[in-house]
């Protein structure tokens, strides 16, 4: 029996004494933590309190060890006790880890619970799994870290790097941990981080599963995939790769000579319109020395609702370096390495992609510097691309310098400073540029091609088939609400669809943004030039007139093609129709304008873009949604005749007879002296029964005493006709 901690304390008018003690028997070690006596000054009324428990066992192979806290929490839902809990079993084959977490929180129950199992199940080399995951919380929330967290993610944390198992003792120069002291220290640990990403919520609950597996023993990767519901619907995938070479064995002492760590990150949140996938390499990443630190990330954005609906980003280790990114894209780090070879020589580089909305951005970089007392000698050279991808044309600046510096003393300090270098700017096709060479104090520019290059506009044809679907896609036309049937008429009459009139909705959607429309309505109030038409009661107007601008966008008609060079389209036009027996009813619809974000690569006022022009045109009108314009009158009932819905009763004679049976008639009738005879037949009977091994008092086969009570004397017997 060990006593660690004794303590008094002084609370809210109580006198509190605490005691930390441990007990080891035959390797089970039994451990209290803030086992707590506390009782009024004024009066004799003792509480107890307990604020951890702690058990390990260890014996051979075998480990068995859990930790519970009760902690007091203060937060956002204000202050609430919290019980949580670690527990680890392991032996030679396997390791099996869970956590939890419970907290009663403003009269809601919240929970949360995840288990990690460390055990080879197998597989194919490839994909050779190492170990499961899964959990869940109920009345919790999960918050998913930025990519560059997704390693030390908690729940990821403790699937790769076994947070369950025993932390170190400690150094030399500290007190060593008794193995349950540890684990409470590890749990403590764990749920600070824990409380960052899963925290109380009412109404909202996750479901987690991960797969933890290795590829031909190269590559040890783990997957984690969640999805959230209740009061927001989410998806996210959270993920870490190793690759190590060559793969590290037991009892290696020499490093390899690359490790690269990738996390990935990928979310789908339909509540802010957006699925983002996004791979980042960690701080744990080396090429042939751990001080070569290897950098880069990727990331796919796109929105589809919400304020940046249509847009979309690939970035393969981040932006051009003039492109100013929006502040709605990610941020990637160069796709590179940093390493310092040396006191004196240090060498990096990166290289980036980016594909966006209106173009094509593509670069990379590398530095060498050297610098040994008062010498100091470096080189650089880099490129940055811009490229249109139709029509092609790309554009690129070329940097390179190379030079040496010398600093002495002489009357002062001093630096002679010798360089080289050039700025070169390419364009094409056809290839043409012009290059600056800067030497010391001197500058000269050389041109060679073509002069200023400019790309060459496309045809119409060639825009089209790059740029637009079939003509059978390029405007469309949809059910989107009220569908209640369709049905096929045959190969050559295509299909009817049944609609619901009280919500029907068809879209007509167009790929090309629309300058002018026809809606063919004939007797439509025009007032101040603006056309007027309802939508269920209420006005819709397009153009929009200035009093709705403040409340809705306006439709632009500002558009051009810009790989044709044409600034400005004069005519695009769509025209809706709507029929019934030949006449048109377009009075009897309300068309709602459908405004859409379409590129400036493809409907821009100018063929060369800039690395920072705007991306896209803004409200242009693709089409319209098409409902009734007045609520379906409501269907009247046919009369009908009171004298349809009378009935009358005849009478059916022989409806309830039964098939003519003769009846039951017994001998004689039954008397007192049938009675008797039954009485004295019950010996014989029991005798039979005994006969064949059965016990006669178990059976209570005995007539009652009173049967002559019980039986009419002389029964009446119906008889059926």
């Amino acid at each position: 029996m060990q006593f660690n901690r004794i303590g008094f304390k002084y609370k809210d008018k109580m006198i509190w004494g605490y005691l930390d003690a441990s007990l080891t028997l035959a390797g089970l070690t039994l451990s209290l933590d803030g086992l707590g006596v506390g009782n009024p000054i004024n009066t004799f009324d003792p509480k107890f309190s307990l604020n951890g428990l702690g058990l390990d066992y260890s014996e051979g192979p075998v480990e068995i060890g859990g930790s519970f806290l009760r902690s007091t929490v203060t937060d956002s839902n204000g202050t609430y006790d919290e019980y949580d809990g670690m527990a680890i079993l392991k032996m030679e084959m396997f390791s099996l880890m869970a956590i939890g977490s419970y907290a009663k929180v403003n009269g809601y129950d919240s929970l949360f619970l995840y288990a990690v199992l460390d055990f080879p199940l197998g597989g194919p080399a490839f994909f050779f799994v190492t170990g499961l995951a899964a959990g869940f919380g109920y009345n919790r929330a999960i918050k998913v870290p930025p990519i560059d967290q997704v390693s030390q993610f908690p729940l990821v944390n403790e699937a790769v790097g076994g947070a369950g198992s025993t932390p170190s003792a400690g150094t030399a120069t500290q007190t060593p941990l008794d193995p349950a002291a540890a684990r409470r220290a590890t749990l403590q640990k764990e749920l600070t981080k824990l409380r960052t990403y899963i925290y109380p919520k009412p109404k909202e609950y996750f479901l987690a599963a991960g797969i933890r597996f290795t590829s031909f023993e190269m590559l040890d990767s783990f997957a984690l995939a969640a999805v959230s519901f209740g009061q927001h619907f989410e998806v996210d995938v959270l993920g870490l790769s190793t690759l190590a070479i060559p793969t590290p064995e037991a009892g290696q002492v020499v490093p390899p000579i690359a490790e690269a760590q990738l996390a990935l990150r990928a979310v789908l949140n339909p509540d802010q319109g957006i699925l983002s996938i996004e791979a980042q390499l960690t701080s744990n990443s080396y090429l042939f020395a751990r001080a070569c630190h290897l950098t880069g990330g990727f990331a796919f954005y796109v929105w589809f609702s919400g304020q940046h609906a249509g847009d979309f980003v690939v970035t393969l280790g981040g932006y051009h370096p003039r492109f100013v990114v929006p502040k709605h894209y990610p941020v990637v780090p160069r796709l590179g390495f940093n390493w310092m070879v040396s006191d004196v020589f240090s060498i990096k580089g990166g290289l980036y992609f980016a594909l966006t909305a209106h173009a094509l951005m593509a670069g990379g970089n590398l530095e060498a510097l050297f610098h040994m007392g008062p010498i100091r000698a470096w080189f650089r050279v880099g490129a940055n691309f811009i490229v249109s991808w139709q029509p092609y044309f790309y554009d690129a600046r070329i940097y390179e310098e190379i030079g040496v510096s010398f600093t002495f003393w002489a009357f002062g300090t001093r630096t002679i400073t010798f360089g080289l270098g050039a700025d070169v700017h390419i364009w094409g096709p056809d290839f043409s540029g012009k290059a600056t060479i800067h030497y010391y104090i001197v500058s000269f520019t050389i041109s060679f091609g073509h002069g200023p290059g400019k790309p060459k506009p496309l045809q119409w044809e060639a825009f089209k088939s790059s740029f637009l679907p079939d003509d059978s896609k390029v405007l469309t036309a949809n059910v989107t609400n009220g569908l209640v049937k369709e049905e096929t008429l045959g190969a050559s009459k295509g299909k009817r669809y049944i609609l619901n009139p009280k919500n029907a909705t068809l879209t007509v959607n167009t790929q090309v943004p629309v300058k002018t429309y026809e809606l063919g309505l004939k007797n439509t109030e025009i007032k101040n030039g603006q056309l007027y038409f309802a939508d269920s009661g209420h006005q819709i107007i397009l153009p929009l007139s200035e009093e709705a601008k403040a409340q809705n966008a306006t439709p632009t008609t500002d558009f051009g093609l810009a790989p044709m060079d044409v600034a400005k389209v004069d005519t695009s036009s769509l025209t809706v129709t709507i029929k019934r027996d030949g006449e048109n009813v377009n009075a009897d619809f309300a068309f709602t304008p459908v405004l859409k974000r379409m590129p400036r690569a493809m409907w821009g006022d100018k063929l060369q873009a800039e690395v920072n022009d705007p991306q896209f045109i803004e409200n242009a009108l693709a089409g319209f949604e098409i409902r009734p314009a007045k609520p379906p009158k409501p269907g009247q009932s046919q009369w009908v005749l009171k004298k349809n819905l009378q009935y009358e009763v005849d009478k059916q004679s022989g409806a309830f007879d039964c098939p003519s049976v003769a009846s039951y008639k017994g001998l004689a009738p039954t008397g007192a002296g049938e009675l008797n005879n039954i009485t004295t037949l019950d010996s014989k009977r029991n005798a039979l029964l005994q006969g064949l091994g059965l016990d006669t008092n178990n059976l209570k086969l005995a007539p009652p005493t009173d049967l002559d009570q019980l039986v009419v004397e002389k029964p009446l017997s119906a008889t059926f006709a």
